[in-house]
């Protein structure tokens, strides 16, 4: 099992799909709720040195353990309920900027009446 530590790196390429370190970005972004692009989430294994950098810089957003079982188990899956769970998180937000924009403008029009 590895160990992998997520963090935000906007200007990196992505991991390659179906890789672990995409795995443990796709689990953290879907399961943890982190309000974060997938294309700008990186897995950096927790023996390497540069999740030493990570945690100097403060940067670390959680910790994933993926190994291959849970890898495929993902695959098969999770991750078709993952992207409902996204879809439907989605159409939540479009709601709640909906509502706060409606709520502005009678604001606005209360102030101006």
């Amino acid at each position: 099992m590895t160990i992998y530590t997520i963090i935000e790196a906007p200007h990196t390429l992505p991991h390659e799909s179906g890789s672990p370190q995409a795995v443990a970005c796709e689990v953290a972004s879907t399961w943890l709720g982190i309000d974060i692009p997938l294309e700008h989430l990186r897995a950096i294994e927790n023996d390497s040195k540069y999740k030493t950098f990570a945690a100097l810089n403060e940067s670390e957003l959680c910790t994933v353990f993926v190994d291959q079982e849970r890898a495929d188990v993902w695959g098969r899956g999770l991750q078709s309920v993952a992207g409902s769970i996204q879809e439907h998180q989605y159409a939540v937000w479009e709601i709640e900027r909906g509502l706060a924009t409606a709520t502005d403008q009678l604001a606005n029009i209360a102030r101006t009446a």
